[in-house]
């Protein structure tokens, strides 16, 4: 089975990437200083409760396991890890616990790729139901479509633009799309030209090549 990478290789984030992350809002000291007074704070119990990320790859896995999806096809599994890491980045979002936070976001990515959103198998292994999702799951859709998040896009484009499987190069290039751009799901084209994407990568482009 071939694996998200996450789960492959190890990665490490520093202060100096969140400082970017952050676009320079605060500077590596800043960072590291508020990250010793949260972990001051945080129980050691709560340091290894399974977070929104690791409740994700357990949906994935589920799915994969039924049949649900193929392993291969990980532009699903990545636009659902997208998706969430924009939503950790909205305290609205996260006010939702992190099993749901995992299941509205892979539940939005199967819907964008024309799967059923919330199949029964992920409703009885998840303990939530389609329904249950669907306020966290229009709040990852509304994020996507009103947040630009420059720098979050251009790492995470950056970071995938040369993976995928070429029996899914469409569905890939339609996952970089949505990475690249503040756009409502909706609105993505079911068919994305690699130069469309290619095009934004080389920052050539004053217009999104897409529209007319």
């Amino acid at each position: 089975m071939r694996r998200p990478t996450a789960l492959v290789t190890e990665k490490h984030m520093d202060a100096t990437t969140f400082a970017y992350l952050s676009d320079n809002t605060y500077n590596e000291e800043e960072v590291e200083a508020m990250t010793k007074e949260v972990m001051a704070m945080v129980d050691d119990d709560l340091r290894v409760a399974p977070n929104a990320k690791m409740f994700l790859r357990t949906y994935w896995y589920r799915a994969c396991f039924k049949d649900l999806v193929r392993s291969e096809e990980m532009h699903i599994y990545l636009l659902a890890s997208f998706l969430l890491q924009l939503g950790i980045l909205d305290l609205q979002y996260c006010g939702c616990s992190a099993s749901m936070q995992g299941a509205a976001a892979l539940s939005l990515a199967l819907r964008f790729f024309h799967r059923e959103a919330w199949p029964l198998a992920l409703q009885q292994y998840a303990c939530h139901t389609e329904q249950e999702l669907s306020q966290a799951a229009a709040r990852l859709e509304f994020l996507q479509s009103s947040l630009q998040h420059a720098r979050v896009r251009e790492m995470w484009f950056n970071m995938h633009r040369e993976h995928g499987y070429k029996e899914y190069e469409q569905e890939w290039n339609r996952l970089l799309y949505v990475i690249s751009r503040w756009q409502a799901l909706r609105d993505v084209p079911e068919t994305v030209p690699a130069e469309a994407v290619l095009q934004w990568a080389a920052g050539a482009a004053a217009t999104d090549p897409m529209v007319e």
